[in-house]
């Protein structure tokens, strides 16, 4: 009797548990279409392999996000339309907003949150945006890119993160 109990029990706090866990997030979960990869974590060092040659280097965020200045060039001398915006999608949301496109092509990148704001436009880059191939909260950043040919034009060179993101095949 007292194992029926206890299995009872135990079952009751998983239950309790998995509604907790899926209440955490508000309600403002993104559903993410199948063929999406998700990375979540820490990157600890960035690998480069070149003709067998391994060569690690430490992350390190200002390693992986262009510099605003540095992104808004690049852009422009790729032909995109930049804008420089105060808020996020959510004008409540006070940040250094690069939005730049060319034809399908964009990327949208917010600067200046911390990283709970970082979060939470990702959340709202995952509710905006349909087509993207990049999805990402890295650290205090949050951005989303439409292929590889912007993210290569906007200066990213690595996908290594600190925080969450997705990762579509091209389309």
């Amino acid at each position: 009797m007292k194992t029926k109990n206890l299995v009872l029990v135990l079952l009751a706090l998983a239950l309790l548990f998995c509604a907790a866990c899926g209440s955490a997030s508000g309600g403002k979960g993104i559903t993410w279409p199948k063929g999406s990869e998700t990375n979540e974590g820490r990157a600890h060092f960035i690998v480069n392999v070149n003709d067998g040659v391994v060569e690690q280097i430490p992350t390190c965020i200002d390693d992986i996000i262009p510099a605003r200045e540095a992104l808004i060039t690049a852009l422009q001398d790729k032909g995109y339309e930049v804008m420089e915006l105060g808020t996020a999608i959510d004008p409540a949301l006070p940040a250094q907003r690069v939005y730049a496109h060319k034809g399908r092509q964009f990327v949208d990148i917010c600067y200046g949150l911390t990283v709970e704001q970082a979060k939470e436009v990702l959340l709202q880059y995952g509710a905006a945006y349909a087509d993207y191939v990049l999805l990402a909260q890295n650290e205090k950043y949050a951005y989303c890119i439409s292929d590889k040919e912007a993210f290569d034009d906007a200066g990213f060179t690595s996908l290594a993160n600190i925080g969450t993101q997705y990762i579509r095949p091209e389309r």
